[in-house]
């Protein structure tokens, strides 16, 4: 899917999300004026705290070269040594992991060892001389050259990108697919998401191949601006904006606005949100007005409503069915 069309039926979305909040409430609840107000907050998020559509995320990779056999998985190229103490005419210097992932080793033949540790592959090549009556076969495996498997990966990542790093974009709900191990799901902190392609690699080679997650851009934030505007929209959020910012931004009030009354709301996990309405005119002639230091957060909706409007409730009614060509649903609970 094209990003700039994601980004427009996240758009539409929200927008939606917000109107049927608002048409909800109005429909079933007739909420007075006094009690839209929720506890304003002492900071704001310009970005989502999790990593969703629109973001991008960078995947480094570096390879250790010092090798820890201990927790090494063996792969296709790897040069072994096999020493046999009890029968040392089994023992090998130089026995070569083969593409299909075995060693071919006298009487026993094929072992898979690919994607073992030694101790592993040890107890492996043991249990087949052990079903061929040798007393005690326990053999130490040692990799002489190893990382063949790590190589061969990093350089494929090298081919593709002429860089050992991934560029991924990331899209609401689409799990990142990465090489060698399982989809890691997105709409998460980025934490989290790190912790856990680091732990994947960690089982899947072991402590050779160091791994990096980082955000290399995240999606632009904003705001959505409607009511009595001049030029209702989406305002970028790249920097802290208040109320009013927002709102001169898409070119102020008409002249059917009621500065004393505008609505923010604020969405909130789980379905809930905050709602606030603001005086704004009293703002202007306050510097001390709370809602002078009140900051937006991303995805926030401010409603500017007309003077002839004496329930806001009615008004959002009104307003949405008369400007949205959708059938809003209703009966959508009512967060705090």
């Amino acid at each position: 899917m094209h990003r700039s069309s994601v980004k427009f039926s996240m758009s539409i979305g929200i927008f939606v999300v917000a109107v049927v909040l608002l048409t909800s409430a109005c429909v079933y609840h007739q909420l007075p004026l006094t009690t839209w107000n929720s506890p304003l907050p002492s900071d704001f998020r310009l970005y989502p705290p999790v990593i969703t559509t629109g973001d991008v995320l960078e995947i480094r990779f570096y390879l250790d070269e010092r090798l820890q056999s201990e927790s090494y998985r063996l792969g296709v190229g790897d040069i072994l040594r096999l020493d046999f103490h009890l029968h040392p005419e089994l023992s090998r210097d130089a026995v070569m992991v083969l593409f299909d992932g075995t060693i071919s080793l006298p009487l026993v033949g094929a072992v898979e060892v690919a994607g073992l540790t030694a101790a592993q592959s040890s107890r492996a090549i043991g249990a087949k001389y052990a079903a061929l009556d040798f007393k005690d076969p326990l053999v130490v495996l040692s990799v002489t050259e190893g990382q063949q498997r790590l190589k061969h990966f990093l350089q494929s990542k090298s081919d593709q990108s002429e860089s050992e790093n991934l560029v991924i974009p990331i899209f609401e709900g689409v799990p990142i697919q990465l090489p060698f191990i399982e989809a890691v799901s997105v709409d998460r902190p980025l934490q989290e998401i790190r912790n856990e392609i680091i732990q994947r690699y960690a089982s899947e080679f072991g402590v050779q191949l160091n791994v990096v997650a980082n955000v290399r851009q995240r999606e632009t934030p904003t705001v959505t601006v409607m009511g009595e505007v001049k030029l209702p929209g989406r305002v970028p959020l790249k920097h802290p904006l208040t109320t009013m910012g927002a709102i001169a931004a898409v070119g102020g009030y008409t002249e059917s606005a009621d500065p004393k009354r505008v609505a923010v709301v604020r969405f909130a996990p789980g379905g809930n949100y905050q709602r606030w309405i603001f005086d704004l005119s009293a703002a202007l002639n306050d510097e001390d007005a709370p809602q002078n230091g009140f900051n937006l957060s991303y995805d926030d909706v401010v409603i500017v409503i007309r003077t002839d409007i004496a329930d806001i409730n009615v008004w959002v009614e009104q307003y949405v069915r008369k400007n949205i060509p959708i059938s809003i649903g209703a009966g959508l609970p009512i967060g705090n």
